[in-house]
């Protein structure tokens, strides 16, 4: 017999699922919290200080034991009326992020139909960035908008380390750069073991190429396959691959494959549109002179 509990059913027959509590304000603290990262140059990809991979009460809890765990409470309002000035000046805050940064964002709240929010009302980092940061601002007596720039700050390294830094990379830059002029060799390779012509006859007795073999070059070592029928497969279910998307002909999917990183092209951008979204917050709200 199983060893396993009978399944539960109701009187309907409706399986019954163990209950269980969903700490929603966990989830919602989750949401809102932004985890800064570095740039850890030995794995060459950007991590959350603190290993804090996820936020889970557990791994927050190990964290706060080092003694640089630093968390900024954004847009505060206090725990007793009068509110009103919070709520106006915090709104005020939102309206700037929304006026000067809303496309380098790509804020989507108007288009998905809800109102536009703060992304973000705590920061974990190292206390001496957090301090950095401050500092800066004070200098330019910009206290006024602290914490919209410290969440400035965060969402932009957050887009940027998600969306943009894999496309910065010089191999990922070849990418961008060699896709059309690749995408035609490719279809020159295609044509050559294109024997249908030869077998109707169309270029009378002369004999097609053939293909001898195919090299996979890694960086730690070259393979290849000269098994001509083998190697043969790898084109064919390539060709195959190709006739199979929306066009339904791999040439012209081929033509096309270069539009497929224009996306990553404009992200390329994302600095220099934010740089400008940053003066345009300072001197078009007046807080900088």
């Amino acid at each position: 017999m199983d060893s396993e509990d009978p399944i539960k059913r109701n009187e309907k027959g409706d399986i019954e699922l163990d209950d269980f509590k969903v700490d929603w304000k966990q989830i919602n603290k989750s949401r809102y919290t932004y985890v800064f990262k570095f740039f850890d140059s030995e794995i060459e990809h950007y991590k959350p200080y603190f290993d804090l991979f996820s936020k889970s009460e557990a791994r927050e809890g190990k964290a706060k034991n080092d003694p640089d765990y630093f968390e900024a409470h954004l847009y505060k309002t206090p725990d007793k009326p009068p509110f009103d000035f919070y709520i106006h000046y915090n709104n005020w805050q939102l309206e700037l992020m929304l006026q000067f940064f809303k496309e380098v964002f790509e804020e989507r709240a108007f288009i998905d139909g809800h109102i536009p929010s703060h992304k973000y009302y705590r920061l974990i980092l190292p206390k001496t960035l957090y301090y950095e940061i401050v500092s800066f601002i004070n200098e330019f007596e910009l206290l006024p908008i602290k914490d919209l720039i410290c969440e400035l700050i965060a969402i932009a390294q957050d887009k940027y380390t998600e969306h943009i830094a894999f496309w910065e990379r010089v191999e990922n830059q070849r990418l961008l750069n060699t896709a059309a002029k690749e995408a035609e060799k490719t279809k020159k390779v295609i044509e050559k073991i294109n024997y249908e012509s030869w077998v109707r006859c169309d270029n009378g007795h002369k004999q097609p190429p053939r293909l001898k073999q195919i090299a996979f070059v890694f960086n730690d070592e070259t393979i290849k396959i000269e098994h001509s029928w083998i190697a043969g497969e790898f084109i064919e279910h390539f060709k195959k691959y190709y006739n199979d998307l929306p066009l339904k002909n791999w040439r012209k999917e081929l033509d096309r494959y270069h539009e497929h990183f224009e996306d990553n092209i404009n992200k390329g951008h994302f600095k220099y549109k934010l740089a400008k979204s940053f003066y345009n917050l300072l001197i078009g709200s007046g807080l900088f002179k």
